[in-house]
């Protein structure tokens, strides 16, 4: 694959990547452990392996510790993934260890294009990537430059209104965790004193945005009555509960409305 070209961080990128930077040694244990996040995946996975067969050829633009790319390459796939985070990239590197079709390397896919020459067959971009630029449109640009008709690009984003927060925010009289998604500045936290701005993105504006050069074919948005990750205590309190509502999620998730309300949502386009 060519070479990426040094490239100049804008500001907020620089405080992502100081953030996840110091996130990276503890995301696995943290993030990945939780059960609801496995789930998250395994959906996930399955979306992806029903769209590209396994000798196809993946690019996961904000790869983290490279828990994904690791999954596909050892289904089969051949995965680059990139993260703007050195030290993510570091994890990602060790647990690729000894993986041949695997390869990760230090990139923003907002300040260069990742994609060569069309040739991967999907563009994935997991857990909130996408919230961390204000604009998708150069985005969608970047990843579309380099790709041909057909790719498909699988972004998982958060919207800018969760029922989850809302009605566990009220019930604990939080206001302010529970309209947190609705400030005009959001801020991350929980990344050891780091924290960069969040920017929030529905389902129609990231179709909105992607449209001149990628159709959308499928949304579906997760944790809608479900906990999410960040609330493995109630899963745990609640396990047949939790379970009920999981069922709920997935049989109302794809539908107008509901996928705009969940925690995260998942958006299948196919480039035009």
């Amino acid at each position: 694959m060519e070479k990426l070209k040094p490239h100049r961080i804008p500001s907020n990128l620089a405080a992502v990547t100081a953030a996840f930077d110091s996130y990276a040694v503890t995301y696995d244990a943290s993030f990945d452990s939780s059960a609801i996040t496995q789930r998250l995946r395994r959906k996930i996975y399955s979306i992806v392996e029903e769209l590209v067969p396994r000798s196809g050829s993946i690019l996961d633009i904000n790869c983290g510790t490279g828990t994904d790319a690791c999954y596909f390459a050892s289904r089969g796939y051949k995965v680059t993934g990139i993260d703007i985070s050195p030290k993510m990239i570091k994890q990602a590197k060790a647990k690729g260890a000894g993986m041949k079709n695997v390869r990760f390397r230090t990139a923003s896919f907002q300040s260069s294009s990742p994609t060569v020459e069309g040739k991967y067959d999907l563009i994935l971009s997991n857990f909130g990537g996408l919230n961390c630029v204000q604009r998708l449109e150069p985005v969608a640009r970047q990843i579309a430059s380099g790709t041909r008709q057909g790719v498909y690009f699988i972004g998982v984003f958060m919207p800018p209104h969760c029922l989850w927060e809302i009605v566990a925010g009220l019930g604990r009289f939080n206001f302010r965790s529970a309209f947190r998604r609705f400030k005009k500045r959001v801020f991350a936290t929980g990344f050891e004193g780091h924290t960069f701005q969040v920017f929030y993105h529905s389902p129609f504006s990231v179709s909105r945005q992607l449209d001149r050069w990628f159709r959308v074919e499928y949304i579906q948005s997760f944790n809608i009555f479900s906990p999410p990750p960040h609330a493995m205590h109630f899963q745990r309190s609640n396990p047949h509960l939790s379970a009920f509502l999981q069922r709920v999620d997935d049989l109302v998730g794809s539908f107008p409305v509901f996928r705009s309300i969940g925690d995260h949502a998942l958006i299948v386009a196919r480039r035009r």
